[in-house]
Parts: C-alpha cells; structure tokens; sequence
C-alpha cells in the first residue's frame, strides 16, 4: 500500500533550505548529502565503480532532540557532477567500467526524484525512506497489513475497524503535515493502480487527474476496464466516518483519497 501526498510546500530548488524545514518539523536532525558510487580518473578518462557511500555536505541542520538524524539524499548529485566532469571530452573516449553507469549518465539520472528522506533503521518497520518529488512526496508510511485487508476495513463499523482506520489515518495526516502536503492517495502497490507510482513525477493536479480518470486502467482490455469502472470504488476516507461510502455487492475499493478537510476544520474551526 502507498500514501502519496500532493502539493507540498518544501522549498525544493534549495536542498539546505528543504533539510532546514524538515529539522524544524520533524524535530530531529537532517543532513544533506549524495551518494557517490563511481569515480572519475581525469588522467586515464577513466569511470570506474567505488563502494557505495554517503558523502555529507555541510553540517547537519539541528532539529532539538536526541532523535537519530535523517539524511536527505539529493538524487542526481553526482550524476550531475560526473557529467560536469566528463562534458569537455567526446563520450566515446571515457572508459566506464560498468555499462550502467554509462547508461545512467546518458539517460541524465533521476530527473525526477528530487531527494530522499532516509535513516539507517530498516528493522520492524521504524525506518524512513521517503521520496520526495516536484509537487508529490511517497510518505511510506509503515502499514501492517496489506491492501486488501486494510480496504476490508471500511466494510464494517465495529469498534476494532473504527479504532484502527482511525488511528491510521491519522498517523498519515501527521506526517503529511510534516511536507506541507494538502491531499493524499492511497492505493495498491500490484495491479492496475501500481501505475499511479509510476506517475509521481507527475505535477499534483495532472496525477489527480490520472487517478481520477483511472487513466491506470489504460492497459487492461476493454472488457476488464467496464468491470474496474463499474465495480471498483474511489472513495474519500471521510465517507467512511460518515456512513457515505456506496457499498453494493460485487463492488470493491480501489483508490482512497483525503484531504483531511474534516480534520482540518476540527483543528482550526470557523467562528
């Protein structure tokens, strides 16, 4: 399962500036830095493979407690070096000793993943990977269970259904806020919506757009495409608290998304 979250409000064109407003938010420190993964021999024209590292730039932005530090990756650092490096001679006279390399300079990097937020702790589902896009950001919020028994859920209202969707939204709403982020998806992460990750390069309205139109459905055939439209649900998380989600037989969930305006006004109310 996947948490996308749109139109975040980072100052992405500055990644100092963007560690700054994590550490603030998120308490804890955040160090910028790149990984470096291959070396360039001006001498010999030579691009060959290194052990992969983190290699920091500048001091860690302080966040005021004693939590472990984040890093903030930025994503085609070194990339962009190598190819700054290599620009004022002909391609075919580098040596690299790895095709990808070579295959990942021509193709530019990764334009479009600008950074990731990461920590060291991958065990029990404490650690962070968050990959932070333009205007979207892959919140990768730990989720226990997955899709199909998170969405089965929203079929009952028993204290344990309640108490659970509740509380895990919630922790997605938290850490939304932490990016600014004014709405979010959910979705499967296999089948016919694993394409609305693919879209995360997307501006925030044109990927609304895509997953509103189920533009993911482009691939399957006509005849699978009639069942997913009439049949598969997109709902608003809220509905459920409402009691407006359109249940019938035969139909399932499919995309859930929130914008959290309830919660929102329960915070900040209209006088």
């Amino acid at each position: 399962m996947v948490q996308l979250g749109l139109k975040h409000d980072l100052p992405i064109d500055d990644p100092q500036a963007t560690a700054q407003v994590l550490a603030h938010r998120m308490g804890c420190d955040v160090q910028v830095g790149y990984y470096k993964y291959c070396e360039y021999d001006e001498a010999e024209r030579r691009v060959y493979s290194i052990p992969y590292a983190f290699v920091p730039l500048g001091t860690p932005h302080r966040g005021g407690s004693s939590a472990p530090c984040l890093r903030l990756v930025i994503g085609n650092y070194w990339a962009d070096e190598l190819n700054r490096r290599i620009a004022p001679h002909n391609l075919g006279e580098i040596d690299f000793e790895e095709a990808r390399i070579r295959s990942f300079l021509l193709e530019g990097g990764n334009d479009y993943q600008l950074y990731t937020l990461e920590s060291d702790d991958h065990e029990d589902g404490n650690g962070i990977e968050i990959r932070i896009f333009k205007e979207t950001v892959n919140l990768a919020l730990y989720a226990v269970e997955r899709w199909y028994m998170w969405v089965h859920r929203f079929e009952s209202t028993d204290e344990v259904n309640w108490s659970r969707l509740q509380e895990y939204r919630m922790q997605v709403y938290e850490r939304a806020k932490v990016f600014g982020c004014e709405q979010v998806i959910y979705s499967a992460d296999q089948g016919p919506t694993e394409s609305i990750y693919d879209g995360m390069d997307m501006g925030a309205e044109e990927l609304l757009a895509y997953v509103r139109d189920r533009r993911y459905l482009d691939y399957k055939s006509p005849e699978d495409q009639e069942i997913w439209r009439r049949d598969g649900l997109h709902i608003q998380y809220a509905d459920y608290f409402k009691g407006n989600i359109p249940w019938r037989e035969g139909v399932w969930i499919e995309v859930v998304f929130d914008d959290f305006s309830d919660l929102k006004e329960a915070e900040c109310p209209t006088s």
